[in-house]
């Protein structure tokens, strides 16, 4: 990913914010498509496939869209010196839910949790997941991609008012 550099000095009292690159489940963590076909049964569909693993997607993603409507500095370097809070997001759920076949949807659960950062000593100061579905036309790869984007999006916004609640004034 694209390492931003501080080049303004943090001296108009901005808090930097570290996004850590997305943890996920072992069974989403493939680039293959995974389809949910019963209360059990996940199936992988090597035929169709991200293009970057999805967890390097995702962060990306949610980091360009926490950096453009936050009022902090978004980081996504490896110093924990510079930040004052660190943002790990863990990907639970990354599928598409087919046990209603005619109506599919989409479905992505990311669990964050917003550490404060004191001296590079971390502690948790907020978790919560976030959950969005979205229905999207049967066996259409270009829809699911379309369907994900879409969770995500909601997903970011949802963060932005969890950090800025967290954040201490």
């Amino acid at each position: 990913s694209h390492n931003r550099e501080l080049t303004t000095p943090v001296s108009n009292n901005k808090k930097v914010l570290r996004i850590m690159p997305s943890a996920i489940e072992t069974q989403y963590a493939g680039k293959s498509f995974v389809y949910r076909m019963s209360a059990s049964q996940y199936k992988q569909d090597p035929y169709n496939q991200f293009l970057v693993a999805p967890n390097l997607q995702t962060t990306d993603v949610i980091d360009d869209y926490l950096s453009a409507m936050l009022n902090v500095y978004v980081t996504d370097g490896d110093s924990l010196l510079l930040a004052n809070y660190a943002l790990q997001l863990n990907i639970k759920s990354l599928y598409a839910d087919y046990r209603n076949k005619r109506s599919p949807k989409a479905v992505i659960a990311i669990e964050a949790n917003l550490y404060d950062i004191d001296n590079g000593m971390s502690s948790l100061i907020a978790q919560k997941t976030f959950t969005q579905k979205q229905v999207m036309s049967p066996n259409d790869p270009e829809e699911l991609i379309k369907a994900y984007e879409l969770c995500i999006e909601k997903i970011s916004e949802q963060l932005v008012l969890f950090v800025n609640e967290n954040l201490k004034q």
